[in-house]
């Protein structure tokens, strides 16, 4: 038996472990359990880094000595979309209508398929999710995971008590109970990348800054709108739309309450004492609400509770009753917002996770039916709230 054979037997087995646990009738046999799923695990991880490290076959390719996994003269670089030669390649491929990225350098039997033309090099891969993590304000709150899909995941609640018994006693078990479990599919995001801006890039630097730049945006932008308004159908399940997030969670809220008393009576009082003090809490609003019903508003006491700081590069941070606000386009302003529609949301956006290995595979054809070169960079992602307790949503009235 190879080693991924090997693997694929250890994995079955850990995915029937955990159908076994959702039916186990004692906490002794979950025990048991979770002890062979963590040993089988590590097995397997041992089994993929002992398989990854396999060395690729030293190809001539032109006038470019392509070394693979050897990486750049004899000092070796571990991840092969690393090197200079595949990087150059793929700029090369991107740019180029007739060449394609050598296919002993897209050589990748852990991530790739026939059918995909090559993957983004870890070199713009980098600068893809650094940008991630600084250009959105919705993206940089989420949680990112990397989990087999299809696979459930039990989603528990502990929730001891104590009690005062007598002497000598000892109080009850509380047992651990699933309340829900979530699942991930695969979905495809893509994006296309203009031919004018490829063409412009004159080095290699600045090519894969460009490239980068251009896709961050355009994945930024799907990700964060699906975060509230995915259909589940196709592409992740968005807060607004996720059946666990009930009726009782998203609140009536009229023109005429957006006063101190009425901030405070239909929204900050309506928040879960469990969950209010959450360190990932915060409002997302459109920039129009805020600036017409939420900014300079005051207390009782005449104290501002809708507040201005200026942070660090002048970038405005906003805070209303105390909880942080971020500015977002994907909510309607109050104003526009039809009758029942959302305009608000509250919660801690930690809790939608954007289950993706972060991956981006780019592939080149021409149509004949319209003469046009189609670019595209594929991400395979899916994504949903793991606690929908904690949200809670504003409706215009």
């Amino acid at each position: 038996m190879n080693l991924l054979e090997q693997i694929q037997v250890k994995e079955a087995r850990m995915n029937a472990i955990t159908a076994e646990i959702e039916t186990a009738d004692s906490v002794d046999k979950v025990k048991e359990l979770n002890v062979e799923y963590e040993k089988l695990n590590e097995e397997r991880s041992t089994l993929k880094t002992a398989l990854n490290a396999k060395p690729v076959v030293v190809t001539q390719v032109g006038d470019l000595t392509l070394r693979g996994a050897a990486g750049q003269g004899e000092l070796g670089v571990e991840d092969p979309r690393a090197t200079v030669e595949y990087r150059k390649s793929f700029m090369n491929y991107v740019r180029s209508r007739s060449k394609d990225v050598p296919v002993e350098l897209r050589a990748d039997a852990t991530t790739m398929t026939s059918d995909i033309t090559a993957l983004i090099p870890t070199t713009i891969m980098n600068r893809v999710i650094e940008e991630l993590d600084s250009y959105g304000n919705v993206f940089q709150r989420i949680t990112r995971s990397n989990v087999p899909g299809g696979v459930d995941i039990p989603i528990s609640s502990l929730k001891p008590e104590a009690t005062w018994v007598a002497e000598g006693s000892v109080s009850e078990k509380k047992k651990l109970t699933v309340t829900s479990k979530v699942s991930f599919s695969y979905y495809k995001l893509q994006v296309r990348i203009a031919t004018s801006l490829e063409a412009s890039a004159t080095s290699l630097d600045q090519f894969e800054k460009l490239v980068a730049r251009a896709i961050t945006r355009a994945i930024v932008k799907a990700i964060e709108a699906s975060v509230f308004n995915g259909t589940g159908v196709g592409q992740p399940l968005g807060l607004l739309v996720d059946p666990r997030i009930v009726a009782g969670q998203k609140l009536a809220f009229a023109a005429a309450d957006a006063t101190f008393s009425g901030w405070m009576t239909k929204f900050i009082s309506k928040i879960k004492n469990a969950y209010a003090a959450l360190p990932g809490n915060a409002i997302y609003v459109n920039k129009a609400t805020w600036d017409t019903y939420m900014a300079g508003m005051v207390g009782t006491d005449g104290h501002p509770v809708a507040r201005v700081t200026m942070g660090i590069g002048g970038k405005q941070e906003r805070s209303f009753l105390g909880y942080p606000v971020e500015i977002v386009d994907y909510l309607p302003s109050f104003d526009v917002a039809a009758v029942g529609d959302v305009f608000l949301g509250f919660g801690d956006l930690s809790e939608w996770i954007l289950n993706s290995s972060l991956q981006l595979t780019y592939k080149k054809y021409y149509n004949e039916d319209t003469d046009e070169w189609i670019e595209k960079t594929t991400l395979i992602a899916d994504g949903k709230v793991a606690d929908a307790a904690g949200f809670l949503f504003l409706k215009k009235a």
